[in-house]
């Protein structure tokens, strides 16, 4: 079972974060539809709804990260050889979470500095991303994860 309640960790933190938060802050309350989802052999997916009260100025910025179990997940490069499509690259990201998005109601580089978020470790850029080859070749560069980012990025939402 995924305990749901750790989708608001992020949120929570955040706002708990005296460096980030005005003086004139005011509290919130979250709470999900869900507090345990079931992943067996029929899932198929699930709804899940954060809700909650803010009670804080007009204008107050919300910043929810939505963050899975950290894994190991395998991405392959493909290229046409002899009209065929083969796999000819596999790279190995090591413990990313297995689910990452962030919501809020903002773009985040208006809401906090880099920084800032740097510090929080808030979007993909400050998660700690490593990519590594699956089967390193002697002289060969390790792969760059610039190149492999909006594929993850994409994958992973």
């Amino acid at each position: 079972m995924i305990h749901a309640h750790r989708f608001i960790l992020g949120l929570i933190l955040l706002i708990g974060m005296t460096g980030f938060a005005t003086a004139n802050s005011g509290r919130i309350v979250a709470d999900l539809s869900k507090s345990n989802v079931a992943i067996t052999s029929g899932f198929h997916g699930t709804d899940l709804l954060l809700f909650g009260a803010v009670d804080g100025n007009i204008g107050d910025d919300i910043l929810v990260v939505v963050s899975g179990p950290p894994t190991d997940v395998a991405q392959r490069r493909k290229a046409n050889r002899a009209g065929i499509w083969i796999n000819v690259e596999t790279n190995i990201w090591q413990q990313i979470p297995s689910l990452y998005t962030v919501l809020a109601t903002n773009p985040i580089e208006k809401i906090a500095s880099p920084e800032v978020l740097a510090e929080l470790g808030i979007g993909t850029q400050n998660i700690g991303l490593k990519i590594v080859p699956e089967t390193p070749i002697p002289g060969q560069a390790p792969p760059v994860a610039a190149d492999f980012i909006a594929a993850l990025q994409a994958n992973m939402a």
